[in-house]
Protein backbone atom coordinates (compact mmCIF):
# COMPACT_ATOMS: atom_id res chain seq x y z
CA UNK A 1 0.00 0.00 0.00
CA UNK A 2 1.57 3.43 -1.28
CA UNK A 3 1.01 6.32 0.84
CA UNK A 4 0.68 9.63 -0.38
CA UNK A 5 2.54 12.93 -0.01
CA UNK A 6 -0.51 14.46 1.44
CA UNK A 7 -1.03 11.71 4.02
CA UNK A 8 2.74 11.45 4.77
CA UNK A 9 2.71 15.67 5.43
CA UNK A 10 -0.46 14.89 8.02
CA UNK A 11 0.82 12.14 9.51
CA UNK A 12 1.94 12.62 13.01
CA UNK A 13 5.00 11.79 14.64
CA UNK A 14 5.16 8.75 16.73
CA UNK A 15 5.12 9.70 20.34
CA UNK A 16 8.07 7.24 21.21
CA UNK A 17 10.52 8.18 18.71
CA UNK A 18 12.70 10.61 20.84
CA UNK A 19 12.51 8.19 23.76
CA UNK A 20 12.66 4.84 21.68
CA UNK A 21 16.77 4.13 21.84
CA UNK A 22 16.75 4.37 26.13
CA UNK A 23 13.53 2.33 26.30
CA UNK A 24 14.99 -0.34 23.91
CA UNK A 25 17.97 -0.34 25.96
CA UNK A 26 16.41 -0.68 29.28
CA UNK A 27 14.62 -3.31 27.90
CA UNK A 28 17.85 -5.08 26.78
CA UNK A 29 19.90 -4.36 29.95
CA UNK A 30 17.24 -4.70 32.82
CA UNK A 31 14.41 -6.85 31.42
CA UNK A 32 15.82 -9.73 29.40
CA UNK A 33 13.75 -11.99 30.95
CA UNK A 34 10.80 -10.13 30.07
CA UNK A 35 12.45 -10.11 26.10
CA UNK A 36 12.70 -13.84 26.25
CA UNK A 37 9.05 -14.11 28.01
CA UNK A 38 7.47 -12.35 24.80
CA UNK A 39 9.01 -14.84 22.56
CA UNK A 40 6.01 -17.06 23.37
CA UNK A 41 4.15 -15.15 21.56
CA UNK A 42 6.25 -16.47 18.45
CA UNK A 43 5.19 -19.42 16.41
CA UNK A 44 7.39 -21.81 17.71
CA UNK A 45 9.45 -22.38 13.96
CA UNK A 46 10.51 -19.00 14.37
CA UNK A 47 12.53 -19.92 17.42
CA UNK A 48 14.26 -22.86 16.15
CA UNK A 49 17.62 -22.19 16.02
CA UNK A 50 17.61 -18.92 17.81
CA UNK A 51 20.76 -18.09 19.42
CA UNK A 52 19.64 -14.52 20.38
CA UNK A 53 16.70 -12.20 20.88
CA UNK A 54 16.86 -8.61 21.10
CA UNK A 55 14.61 -5.26 21.12
CA UNK A 56 14.93 -3.94 17.95
CA UNK A 57 12.04 -1.21 17.59
CA UNK A 58 9.41 0.42 19.44
CA UNK A 59 6.81 2.70 18.02
CA UNK A 60 3.13 3.89 19.35
CA UNK A 61 1.83 0.38 17.60
CA UNK A 62 4.29 -2.74 18.26
CA UNK A 63 7.59 -3.46 19.69
CA UNK A 64 9.51 -5.62 17.66
CA UNK A 65 12.31 -8.25 18.50
CA UNK A 66 15.41 -9.40 16.78
CA UNK A 67 15.58 -13.14 16.51
CA UNK A 68 19.31 -13.96 15.44
CA UNK A 69 20.27 -17.43 14.32
CA UNK A 70 23.68 -18.61 13.38
CA UNK A 71 23.78 -17.07 9.83
CA UNK A 72 21.05 -14.79 9.56
CA UNK A 73 17.86 -13.27 11.56
CA UNK A 74 14.49 -12.48 11.56
CA UNK A 75 12.20 -9.62 13.27
CA UNK A 76 8.98 -10.58 15.25
CA UNK A 77 6.52 -7.34 15.79
CA UNK A 78 4.11 -7.87 18.73
CA UNK A 79 1.55 -5.58 18.71
CA UNK A 80 0.31 -3.56 21.34
CA UNK A 81 -3.69 -4.06 22.48
CA UNK A 82 -3.86 -0.52 21.54
CA UNK A 83 -1.70 2.44 20.29
CA UNK A 84 0.30 4.38 22.90
CA UNK A 85 -0.24 7.87 23.22
CA UNK A 86 2.96 8.40 24.96
CA UNK A 87 5.86 6.92 26.72
CA UNK A 88 4.28 6.69 29.74
CA UNK A 89 2.03 3.90 28.39
CA UNK A 90 5.28 1.41 27.39
CA UNK A 91 5.78 -0.68 30.72
CA UNK A 92 1.53 -1.44 30.74
CA UNK A 93 1.49 -2.33 27.00
CA UNK A 94 4.79 -4.64 27.34
CA UNK A 95 3.08 -6.01 30.32
CA UNK A 96 -0.25 -6.90 28.55
CA UNK A 97 2.43 -8.32 26.36
CA UNK A 98 3.62 -10.47 28.90
CA UNK A 99 0.17 -11.78 29.80
CA UNK A 100 -0.68 -12.82 26.89
CA UNK A 101 2.66 -14.59 26.48
CA UNK A 102 2.13 -16.43 29.62
CA UNK A 103 -1.13 -17.45 28.35
CA UNK A 104 0.56 -19.23 25.68
CA UNK A 105 1.87 -23.58 26.15
CA UNK A 106 5.68 -23.36 27.29
CA UNK A 107 7.74 -23.08 24.70
CA UNK A 108 11.63 -24.50 24.83
CA UNK A 109 14.12 -22.60 26.82
CA UNK A 110 15.89 -19.99 24.59
CA UNK A 111 19.89 -19.01 25.63
CA UNK A 112 20.35 -16.85 28.02
CA UNK A 113 21.72 -13.21 26.84
CA UNK A 114 25.57 -13.46 25.96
Amino acid sequence: MAIGLDELVLAEPDPLAVDEGSLLTHLTDAHQDAVTGLTRLADPWLLRGVVRILPLALDRHALTLRCEYARNQRDLRLPFPAPLRDTSQVGEQIQHLLVAARACPRRRHLPARP
